[in-house]
């Protein structure tokens, strides 16, 4: 069952970026991990972009798809711990 999930997953990603539901669903996750660091993590954690992290991969993976959207957006973390 998992494995198909898999398949149809990155069978999904091959679709234009405003027709992936996988695209759909990980901005929806970006969503909530937004809103819960936003609480608890705001004292301590400070993006060193005007853009944060979280923002920019949402507006990647919206725009370029959830495959080079990810890419772009491990990228960047990289460019943020170095």
């Amino acid at each position: 069952m998992f494995g198909l999930l898999v398949l149809l997953g990155f069978l999904d990603s091959f679709r234009e970026p405003s027709r992936q539901v996988t695209g759909s669903l990980y901005i929806a996750a970006v969503d909530v991990y937004q809103s819960v660091r936003g609480e608890w993590l705001q004292k301590y954690v400070r993006c060193r972009f005007r853009l944060s992290c979280s923002e920019y991969s949402k507006r990647a993976v919206a725009a370029y798809g959830i495959r080079y959207g990810l890419v772009l957006t491990v990228k960047r973390l990289y460019r943020c711990t170095t």
